[in-house]
């Protein structure tokens, strides 16, 4: 067993314990409702700090805290349940953490005078109009956690993690640098694919929706603004305002904006279509014709000091590839995920100005093809999401280039 799979193994563990060598908590354990159901993509981070990280889709997590903060207090939550604050320190380390979320029901005297009797449009717009106060005040760094994986059919052939930082500006000025500390890939036998999707860096589209602000944020004119429901995050009151809406020549498709109630923050942004978008997405391969046929991509945010920053970035895509008569051949699907799992606002320059070029994203060329440290005694400590056991043996199933 390399290096590779021993760190692979220490993620599917499921325990909690102490590292004592890094002086850090290392939790590991469960979100569940109070029905026993797995909650994925929960948040669990540290009261009052930018510190944390998000369940996987069985609801397990696995969070390092640094040893500044093992006398706070842990915070669990998600959209539409009670948040539940344990303190670190009263934890029971020894055993697997099972944290059950109770659903919290909204109560409409909630919903402030402000906001009574405005549509799903006016509130959008009050959104936006709030985005300059809501938006970081001061140049920022924001600790990355990345994982792709590709699939052919139904078979995982490629993964690839990375720890990166992305040295962002304050609004309203848009763009940012990622600089990559850490790669480490496996990839199996490469699908003879007219074009492959380990081809092409996703963060472009990353870069063009989070360093625009959301290019999919904007409202736009012929769109139904519907306001599905009042509930609560993190214990606050927000509204969900959905949009479908169809694209020139192609299908129905939507958006979904999550906004708290008492400053207009955007919280949460969804965007969804399941269907292929027409000619812009259709590329023609000599007898082969291949679609964009699905594309999902959810942004989420999480407030310090009353900003507001990136907390995750979720793409799922899936692509189909037909015959001439329409036979399908087969079909691809890749998932890219991005954890922000700690924010500063402090000596941002500095820490830039120490960084190497070198490590400075191409956002031209693959993940796989950038080739940086990948040290495992670095991953032991280093906050990401936890894999599913699926995943895990897909990943111990590949031939591990490091």
């Amino acid at each position: 067993m390399n290096d590779f799979q021993n760190s692979c193994f220490t993620i599917a563990v499921l325990f909690v314990f102490i590292d004592m060598t890094n002086a850090q908590h290392r939790l590991r354990g469960v979100v569940v409702s109070e029905l026993g159901e797995p909650l994925a993509y929960a948040t669990i981070s540290i009261k009052n700090s930018s510190v944390g990280t998000i369940s996987n889709l069985d609801g397990k997590f696995t969070f390092s805290i640094p040893a500044m903060h093992v006398d706070d207090t842990l915070i669990i939550s998600m959209l539409g349940y009670e948040s539940l604050a344990l303190k670190i320190s009263n934890l029971d380390i020894s055993q697997n953490l099972k944290l059950s979320l109770k659903e919290k029901i909204f109560e409409l005297e909630e919903v402030t005078i402000s906001v009574k009797g405005r549509t799903g449009e006016e509130i959008l717009k009050e959104a936006f109009k709030k985005q300059k106060e809501n938006s970081p005040q001061s140049d920022y760094m924001l600790e990355l956690f990345v994982r792709e994986l590709f699939y052919f059919n139904d078979s995982c052939y490629a993964v690839v993690e990375s720890a990166a930082e992305l040295f962002g500006e304050k609004f309203p000025k848009p763009g940012f640098d990622i600089y990559l500390d850490q790669i480490r890939h496996a990839i199996d036998r490469q699908p003879e694919l007219p074009t492959s999707m380990t081809d092409y860096n996703p963060f472009r589209d990353f870069r063009g929706m989070i360093g625009s602000k959301g290019r999919i944020l904007k409202p736009c004119g012929n769109c139904d603004y519907e306001i599905e429901k009042y509930t609560y995050i993190d214990n606050q009151p927000v509204v969900v305002i959905s949009l479908p809406y169809k694209l020139k020549g192609a299908n129905p498709s939507y958006f979904r904006y999550v906004i708290r109630l008492d400053n207009y923050a955007i919280l949460k942004v969804e965007f969804e279509t399941n269907v292929s978008f027409g000619n812009a997405f259709v590329h023609h391969h000599d007898s082969i014709t291949s679609s964009l046929v699905s594309l999902k991509r959810v942004i989420e945010y999480n407030g310090l000091d009353g900003h507001y920053y990136l907390k995750s970035y979720r793409q799922q895509a899936k692509r189909e590839y037909r015959t001439n008569n329409d036979s399908l051949k087969y079909e691809t699907r890749h998932n890219f995920l991005v954890l922000a799992n700690s924010a500063q606002t402090q000596k941002v320059g500095e820490m830039k100005a120490k960084k190497a070029n070198a490590n400075l994203m191409d956002y031209q060329s693959t993940l796989f093809s950038q080739s940086k440290d990948n040290n495992p005694v670095f991953w032991d400590n280093y906050n990401l999401v936890e894999r599913t056991p699926a995943e895990d043996r897909l990943y111990n199933s590949l031939s591990k280039n490091q």
